[in-house]
């Protein structure tokens, strides 16, 4: 036991009995009437001065070992100055200081001066005070026991600023989905962990100023509050009474007024009181409208939430009480100091983390039966696109087939009715995936149990709308339909709501077909033209995925552009190609087809 008391004796933290007064500029400790509180009050035109009365078992060889973030500081024993140090380059960078008290200071008073102090922090913790031996034990102490004691909130702070990083980075790279959420969950985890790092004596171990430090965990909680509410907003809505986005047209009032309050006054959180008491109402007004919401639900849908949207609710409720008890520990009206709202936060980061395995678990059930739909429907397109060219005496026949999506609306087919007769069917179904390619695939059956009336294209146009009629209500169905007979050297054209064909002969293109009302809609009649046909000609059938393809400048790649390339000569692969090429990767692409009839002999 007597080994023990003596090894306490000998390394003793001086952690209370610390009292603080102002002076203007002297050389000496202050007496009683310096007005010394357990306040820091300081003042850039004054001197700091701390006191402290050392215990009577003070050893004989007793070391003061200190951590400070000052670019100066005198120790005193009584009215003996016993140390100094005066460095500018330091300035408010931490420093570790060994001081060697006189034999006979047991029981006097410890005076340590800070001239013309420019921001708390001075001390680095409670100072220690050391017999010789122990001197190691207490470098030890001053240097690492920091470290140690805040390594919970350096990990913690590490990680939530890592995935603050990494939600940032997912908001700007994914296209779909509630991107803001993430975006502000980002931002308030990235900041959330900077200014646990901040406070932590990470950065004051990096040789960081203190200063600096204190500056950057203010305007941080300055500026938190802006993603915090956004992101509740986001969460819960509006509020009451819009008193949500209220909320978060004050913080983002506040937060520029905190960040220039501090650099005019020269004191970072010079409005901390009042970030404070605004952290308190907007924390009571989330709960409120969280009650609320809740209860509405009960009363409208007679249920509870699901269960990832309980867990975030309680966790953000449990993060906000603690948040709320944080900012009302300053201001006495609780009894305890710090609630541990980092914990709260951590609780908060997991709740999320939860419903989002949920919801990602949910949305690839859905991605992998979307994707077997989608296999279903591609097999189906496929198997109504020709897979060769039928021969027909004098024809050649070019297709050229480029869907916007996987799955597409576009349809081209060929019907040979004998060797010098086929017909040739281009159509166009809006939109895109699944619901246009089962329309399309609905089309391609209606024509081809039309085959009897294939050498008429007015019949045929007319028998395959009846067909439509009553299946396809909210798309819209366009076609047009040529019919190619080489014994009379003819082809008569029909068109249904569709861009007419073109016939580029003896280097003129012009367009032929007339026009016609879309199918499925109306009992209408269709009219078609006839047209000699002459060895060289070429017939270009396409749908409106052609023309209407935007450039950045969102100009149409347009009927002129396209009657350009038919007279050079263009093929349909050329003619694609342009098309990609004009088309901007940012706008919705439409679906590409053509069909080019080249009549050789």
């Amino acid at each position: 036991m007597r080994c023990v008391a003596l090894l306490v004796l000998a390394l003793v933290q001086l952690d209370r009995g610390w009292t603080v007064a102002v002076t203007p500029p002297r050389a000496t400790p202050p007496g009683k009437a310096a007005g010394w509180s357990v306040r820091v009050d300081e003042r850039p035109e004054l001197d700091l001065w701390f006191r402290r009365q050392l215990p009577s078992t003070t050893p004989p060889d007793a070391q003061l070992v200190f951590r400070f973030y000052a670019s100066n500081v005198s120790v005193f024993v009584e009215q003996q100055r016993i140390y100094q140090f005066d460095d500018e380059r330091v300035h408010d960078r931490m420093t570790i200081h060994v001081v060697a008290l006189p034999a006979d200071a047991a029981g006097k008073t410890l005076y340590v001066r800070v001239q013309h102090p420019r921001g708390d922090p001075y001390f680095g913790g409670a100072p220690w005070l050391a017999a010789r031996d122990e001197l190691p034990a207490a470098m030890h102490a001053i240097a690492i026991t920091p470290l140690r004691e805040d390594l919970g909130d350096m990990i913690a702070g590490a990680i939530l600023f890592v995935i603050g990083l990494v939600a940032l980075l997912a908001s700007s790279v994914i296209r779909r989905g509630d991107t803001r959420t993430l975006l502000w969950f980002g931002l308030m985890s990235a900041l959330y962990g900077a200014r646990l790092l901040a406070d932590s004596h990470l950065p004051f171990a990096l040789g960081m100023r203190a200063q600096l430090m204190l500056y950057a965990s203010a305007w941080i909680t300055y500026m938190i509050n802006l993603p915090g509410w956004a992101l509740a907003r986001r969460l819960i809505g509006g509020g009451w009474k819009s008193t949500l986005r209220w909320q978060l047209a004050i913080f983002m009032i506040f937060a520029p007024v905190g960040i220039a309050s501090d650099l005019i006054s020269g004191r970072p959180q010079s409005l901390e009181l009042v970030n404070n008491v605004l952290v308190i109402l907007g924390g009571v007004n989330i709960i409120i409208n969280l009650v609320l919401l809740q209860y509405n639900v009960l009363l409208r849908e007679k249920r509870w939430w699901p269960a990832e949207l309980r867990v975030v609710l309680a966790g953000s409720l449990i993060f906000t009480l603690l948040a709320l008890g944080n900012n009302l520990s300053p201001l006495g009206l609780l009894p305890w100091g710090d609630t541990g709202e980092h914990i709260g936060f951590i609780i908060f980061v997991l709740a999320l983390g939860f419903a989002a395995t949920r919801e990602f678990l949910r949305g690839e059930r859905a991605r992998v039966a979307l994707e077997n739909e989608m296999a279903t429907a591609r097999e189906i397109q496929q198997s109504i696109l020709p897979a060769t060219m039928p021969d027909v005496a004098g024809l050649r026949f070019h297709a050229l087939y480029d869907p916007a999506s996987s799955v597409a609306g576009d349809l081209y087919d060929v019907l040979r009715v004998d060797e010098q007769r086929a017909g040739a069917i281009v159509a166009d179904v809006s939109g895109h995936g699944v619901p246009a390619a089962l329309v399309a695939s609905m089309m391609k059956i209606a024509v081809s149990s039309q085959a009897p009336l294939a050498h008429d294209p007015p019949a045929l146009l007319r028998a395959v709308s009846r067909t439509l009629r009553g299946q396809v209500k909210r798309v819209f169905v366009t076609a047009t339909y040529l019919f190619f007979d080489m014994e009379q050297r003819r082809v008569d054209v029909a068109n249904a709501g569709h861009p007419s064909p073109l016939l580029h002969r003896d280097g003129d293109v012009r367009e032929i077909g007339g026009q016609g009302v879309v199918l499925g809609r109306f009992d209408a009649p269709y009219t078609a033209e006839s047209i000699e046909l002459r060895v060289h000609d070429r017939i270009v059938a396409y749908t409106d995925g052609v023309t209407e393809a935007l450039n950045a400048k969102g100009e149409a790649f347009g009927e002129e552009r396209l009657h350009a390339m038919i007279r050079d000569g263009a093929g349909a692969d050329d003619i694609a190609r342009a098309v990609r090429q004009w088309r901007d990767p940012k706008t919705e692409a439409d679906d590409v087809t053509l069909l080019i009839i080249q009549v050789s002999s």
